[in-house]
């Protein structure tokens, strides 16, 4: 027993679980699921636009919307119960027409925000940018430039890569996680083998690929769809610089990579006026299904049937920041929180 413990021990006391503060503020609703997961986020980023989108939850912009959301749909479920419950009395005129046009504004303002969030996931996960290429093309030495240090092996030596080399990088507050890897060619050998079929994977899960070229051997990369070809070493040797679609650099002196990586980042990120409302999967998945029950409510629907619906979008929609009876959910959130936070 360390000397730690003696003290716990002696005072009656322990030290707090991990996020059991936080665990106690969102049971005594000091904060809401909601800024819970804000907060979890916050503690984890490691770039500005994580930090960004995870300060967006934690200040409450989330559940301000699925409040003003909810709200909408209780107005409209009890005006649609009004006129099942109410049939024979004297009801302002219009009210079905009102309840389903505040439907499609609903469902327009829910399109808005999910299509604004698509950028969500590649914030908090990154982007994958693969290495590929012949031997000797400059892969090793560009993953070591933009990291600043050794992370792949450089020699002359065809093959010396048989693994793969990753480092991640922030572009501009994005996470980019480059992956250097053993090449495409013809194997020599088992251990070739291995490292070129994990190239392979590695490109299917990338969400594009810098093909560094030794000349111009660009066609047999065609069934690689996302990609940039670059040519290494323009501190060596002399090269066209306005060769038509090969982005020239040097590794060494740093010719070029900056304009590489701009190229990169305009090529996987388009330009968003609003930041992401929606940040987690979970959020998105609820939303979706809110929105999927308002669009299936047409207009020859009996009242039972929209009311149904509605109840039903409402129900869903009131997962996104229900405490109660989701454990799971909570232990999940909390698990990545420091001690006592």
């Amino acid at each position: 027993m360390n000397v730690l413990d003696k003290i716990l021990k002696k005072l009656g006391i322990r030290l707090a679980d991990p996020g059991e503060f936080t665990r106690r503020s969102l049971m005594n609703d000091k904060l809401d699921l909601l800024q819970t997961e804000g907060l979890a986020d916050l503690i984890n980023s490691e770039t500005e636009k994580q930090r960004s989108m995870a300060i967006s939850g934690l200040s409450g912009k989330l559940s301000k919307f699925v409040n003003e959301i909810n709200m909408k749909l209780r107005l409209m479920l009890a005006n649609t119960e009004a006129l099942i419950d109410f049939s024979d009395e004297d009801l302002p005129k219009n009210i079905l027409n009102k309840i389903l046009e505040q439907n499609k504004n609903i469902i327009k303002t829910i399109k808005k925000e999910i299509s604004s969030s698509e950028i969500s996931k590649p914030i908090r996960d990154g982007f994958v940018v693969s290495l590929i290429g012949k031997p000797n093309t400059g892969k090793s030495s560009f993953i070591n430039y933009i990291s600043k240090k050794e992370v792949s092996i450089v020699t002359n030596i065809p093959g010396t890569t048989t693994d793969a080399g990753k480092s991640t990088i922030d572009i501009d507050g994005y996470k980019f996680t480059f992956i250097d890897t053993a090449g495409l060619r013809k194997h020599k050998n088992k251990i070739e083998e291995i490292g070129i079929k994990k190239t392979k994977e590695i490109i299917l899960r990338s969400n594009l690929s810098l093909v560094f070229l030794e000349n111009k051997e660009m066609n047999k990369y065609d069934e690689i769809k996302n990609r940039f070809f670059v040519r290494s070493k323009l501190d060596k040797k002399r090269v066209i610089r306005n060769e038509k679609n090969i982005i020239n650099i040097s590794s060494v002196t740093g010719e070029g990579v900056e304009g590489l990586l701009k190229k990169i980042k305009q090529k996987l990120i388009k330009n968003k006026k609003n930041e992401p409302i929606f940040s987690r999967e979970r959020h998105l998945n609820i939303i979706q299904m809110v929105l999927c029950e308002l669009k299936s409510i047409k207009t020859k629907d009996s009242l039972d049937i929209i009311a149904f619906k509605l109840r039903e979008a409402l129900r869903i929609s009131l997962e996104i920041n229900q405490k109660f009876d989701i454990e799971d959910v909570l232990d999940i959130i909390f698990k990545d929180f420091c001690i006592g936070k």
